[in-house]
């Protein structure tokens, strides 16, 4: 026959509690006292706080740099080339620097180099059916074909 302490019961007591009110049991390293779970939670809540706020203010830097990437590719490009590039879309006249923007949905399946220039061959990435030509002559796409 096993005899319990007072404080067996207690903490059996407090077991049962928090697994009712809570559905399951926590493990802490602290005992398992309605306390100790409560400050165990806050403790939680805080660093879970704190790593949202360290991941907004990542995403506001990551923001900025962005922005100012985007203002700078817009000073040397121009507005019309850049805006194109982010929307996906390959215009004749594109600097060769901003292709790389667009055919982030393709995969370049050959690649045929001569002097001045190159032509890329790909296959869209979510549908290989779709398929694009792209010709770079001196710097800037020169021709553009889909089939």
């Amino acid at each position: 026959m096993l005899i319990h302490s007072p404080n067996e019961y207690q903490e059996d007591y407090n077991r049962g509690l928090l697994q009712a009110e809570f559905g399951k049991i926590v493990y802490t390293p602290f005992k398992a006292s309605v306390a100790n779970f409560f400050a165990y939670k806050a403790l939680r809540q805080v660093l879970y706080l704190k790593s949202v706020q360290d991941n907004e203010e990542e995403q506001r830097d990551q923001a900025k740099a962005n922005a100012e990437t985007i203002r700078k590719l817009r000073a040397k490009h121009g507005s019309k080339f850049v805006d194109a590039a982010f929307e996906g879309d390959i215009l004749i006249g594109m600097p060769e620097e901003l292709l790389p923007i667009p055919l982030q949905f393709w995969s370049i399946s050959s690649r045929d180099d001569w002097a001045g220039g190159y032509t890329l061959w790909c296959k869209f990435r979510m549908n290989t059916a779709k398929k694009l030509k792209v010709v770079v002559n001196n710097g800037k796409v020169a021709r553009v074909s889909t089939w």
